[in-house]
């Protein structure tokens, strides 16, 4: 890990800024948690997240931590809290063309290429440690968590499952001297679209039973989500598997997910 510190004296004011590797659950975990509500809010749109929640995924009780290691950063300006980035190394992830990978997420930062490139060179450095031989984000500890960086559509209204971003992070992350690895478009339907989807699925069930093929369609609602999340972990982690960033997670790691 590089402990980067500048000091830099600008219209006779002393600026400190320093990367600060942090232990989670120590008094600056909710430092860290807490600075997405001084970037977002009345500039951009998002949902926020249930901070509770966060403050268990980077907790040892996360299974993702019996086959993966963390270290969060945060970087302080004068004492403030200005960027954040969490370092990860995942021991089920295979080999990305082969590269050792390891992974930055929870990334937030305001919009000053200097706290970027500090905040990602402490990270890059801590992976070097693990054997990383090549680093890709934004991945929150892996995709099942949340991964990719929103590029376009910043008018449009957030919705749950989707990444949000301001509309300079992608500019933060190229001057930092990282490159697109892979592009993803997500697609919003109304209702309207969504109900004749539903029929053509329906109609190509009933056809392929019509054929002899034993399939039936199940309606997942919220009632029986749980009963039906070991047959959304079969299905889901088979559909998955030649996708970006797969590990084989096992059911109890995928329950406590989702």
């Amino acid at each position: 890990m590089r402990v980067l510190f500048d000091t830099l004296r600008i219209l006779n004011e002393v600026f400190v800024m320093t990367v600060k590797k942090i232990t989670w659950g120590d008094e600056d975990t909710d430092r860290f948690i807490d600075l997405p509500w001084k970037i977002y809010p009345g500039h951009f749109n998002w949902i926020p997240p249930i901070k509770m929640s966060m403050k268990l995924e980077l907790s040892a009780q996360n299974l993702f931590f019996r086959h993966g290691e963390a270290q969060p950063f945060v970087y302080e300006k004068n004492g403030e809290v200005v960027g954040r980035v969490v370092a990860s190394y995942d021991r089920l992830l295979s080999q990305v063309d082969g590269e050792i990978v390891g992974h930055f997420g929870y990334f937030e930062c305001i919009d000053d290429d200097m706290v970027a490139m500090e905040l990602l060179s402490a990270a890059e450095c801590w992976l070097k440690e693990k054997g990383a031989t090549s680093v890709h984000g934004p991945v929150n500890l892996n995709i099942y968590s949340g991964y990719r960086l929103q590029t376009e559509g910043f008018d449009t209204p957030a919705f749950t499952g989707e990444p949000r971003a301001p509309d300079y992070y992608k500019g933060l992350l190229l001057a930092t001297g990282y490159c697109e690895e892979a592009n993803w478009y997500s697609w919003q339907f109304g209702t309207e679209a969504t109900s004749v989807m539903n029929q053509h699925a329906k109609k190509g069930v009933l056809k392929k039973k019509a054929e002899g093929d034993k399939y039936h369609l199940e309606v997942i609602t919220k009632e029986n989500f749980y009963a039906e999340l070991p047959s959304i972990y079969g299905v889901g982690m088979e559909a998955f598997r030649e996708n970006y960033g797969y590990s084989d997670i096992d059911y109890e790691e995928f329950k406590q997910i989702y």
